[in-house]
This record gives C-alpha cells, structure tokens and sequence, in this order.
C-alpha cells in the first residue's frame, strides 16, 4: 500500500512537484499495470481481486497474464512463461468484478 501511496502524491502533485496545489492546471499521469494472475501460493481469485482493488484510486488499467508467477528459483524465466497453467476462467471473472 506503500507504493500507492506514493503513486497517489506523485498523481497529486502541483506544478512545482512539492504536492501542493498550484494555480497551473495539469492532468494527472496515467498508469497501467502489467500482472500476473497470482504469486507462488498466493494463487486465487481474491488475491487478484484485493491487488486490483488496492491500486484502483491510481491505477484505472491491467494487463493480465492468465498465468501466475513461481518465484524462489524454481523455474527459470522461460518455464514460468509456459509451465504454469493458464487460467482464462480467473481473468474472465476479474473483467466481470472491474468492467471499467
């Protein structure tokens, strides 16, 4: 939550860069996220509900890859590209919960 955070001041910030508001007007930077579907034994629907919902007050588009990631040095870059299952059923149900 750290990061949005700090998303959310640098989105905020005036001209001047300080965060406060200053008489220019100036269009907040837009920001996607490219992610996986779940992490290690963080790998259910919730999970990748909660991430979405905790980046959405600064973050309004996802890449989703359909895969989730295995980290640790088990696989190398190329297997945790193709060994993992994908999982079509949990990005079609994260575009129902977040149709916008």
């Amino acid at each position: 939550a750290d990061i949005v955070r700090q998303m959310q001041i640098g989105a905020s910030a005036g001209a001047d860069g300080d965060g406060a508001e200053s008489s220019s007007i100036h269009a907040a930077p837009k920001v996607s996220v490219k992610c996986r579907i779940g992490v290690d034994e963080w790998d259910d629907l919730d999970f990748a509900a909660n991430f979405i919902r905790t980046l959405r007050p600064v973050c309004r588009r996802f890449y989703l890859h359909a895969r989730k990631c295995v980290l640790g040095g088990i696989m190398n870059a190329r297997q945790n590209r193709s060994v993992p299952p994908l999982n079509y059923p949990r990005v079609y149900n994260l575009c129902r919960m977040f149709p916008d």
